[in-house]
């Protein structure tokens, strides 16, 4: 009898399917790519993301042909108030950690990090942060982005600070987001993918591959969050991305997400229902392999 484990040891002959996604990920004409490793619950997704993992990876915090390849649990990013910020610090703290590479993207890691604390900033509850922003900033201890920067620089000193520490700092800071939100959000995308493109370059790396196994574990919130982090933040040049999941629960999760439950017929595979969920499942995930 053999534990069920996910394992890269071939006991039941995955390599096979390994193999085959492995050529898809060495074929830089696809990249960057996301596939999905779709499978019910039990059925070997992770053994095939372990050899997976296993064949394209070097020993420990080397690299192997170039490439780089990070494996995360995805189910790790379930505790956290925002899955698609932890997701991507936790990409951008494996470079500015690596032995060899770390050196060489210092500077960029620094301002990606300091991106996804703004991201942060934008989708928490606001009084966890007030304070420690009011102190940031009368410190000099933090960068604020610009459209901040000039609507404290419109308030006295006493007034700002009674502002960020008053009980309608909340409220004050909301007003603030809610009257730049959507131009500032956008800049915000477009900055973080580019200092993570240049960070790929600087790292001097040929290929960066990022697994994230278990994701179907994840409450529907989760899931999203994470696929939405790969696709908004992350699918840029000499990236592929293999997402290990049970299909039926990604497609729940989008329907859960999008309220499409109950549009129509679910069960009818013409009803808008049914359309809205592939067409959104396909736009995430390039490449399903079931």
């Amino acid at each position: 009898m053999w534990a069920d484990n996910e394992t890269s040891e071939d006991l039941l002959g995955f390599k096979v399917h390994a193999d085959l996604l492995i050529d898809v990920i060495r074929d830089d004409n696809v990249l960057p790519v996301t596939i999905g490793v779709f499978g019910d619950w039990g059925s070997g997704k992770s053994s095939i993301l372990k050899i997976v993992n296993s064949e394209l990876s070097g020993e420990k915090d080397a690299l192997k042909d170039d490439t780089l390849v990070l494996y995360f649990n995805g189910w790790t990013f379930e505790g956290y108030d925002d899955a698609k910020a932890a997701l991507l610090e936790s990409i951008i703290e494996k470079f500015d950690q690596h032995k060899t590479i770390g050196n060489k993207v210092k500077d960029k890691t620094k301002d990606l990090l300091q991106s996804i604390k703004w991201m942060r900033f934008l989708s928490l509850g606001l009084k966890k942060i007030a304070l420690p922003i009011a102190a940031a900033y009368f410190t000099g201890g933090v960068s604020l982005i610009p459209f901040l920067l000039q609507e404290f620089s419109n308030l006295s000193p006493t007034d700002l600070a009674t502002k960020l520490t008053g009980d309608d700092a909340e409220e004050f800071l909301k007003g603030i987001i809610e009257k730049h939100q959507t131009e500032d959000i956008t800049l915000l995308v477009r900055k973080f993918r580019k200092d993570f493109e240049e960070m790929i370059d600087k790292s001097e790396i040929k290929k960066l591959v990022v697994i994230i196994d278990d994701l179907d574990r994840c409450q529907p919130e989760r899931l999203i969050e994470n696929l939405e982090a790969i696709k908004l933040f992350l699918n840029v040049e000499k990236t592929a991305f293999l997402i290990g999941a049970d299909p039926r629960i990604v497609r729940h999760a989008i329907e859960f997400r999008y309220k499409t439950d109950g549009i129509e017929n679910a069960d009818d595979p013409n009803s808008r229902n049914e359309r809205i969920v592939s067409d959104y499942l396909e736009k995430l995930i390039q490449i399903p392999y079931n």
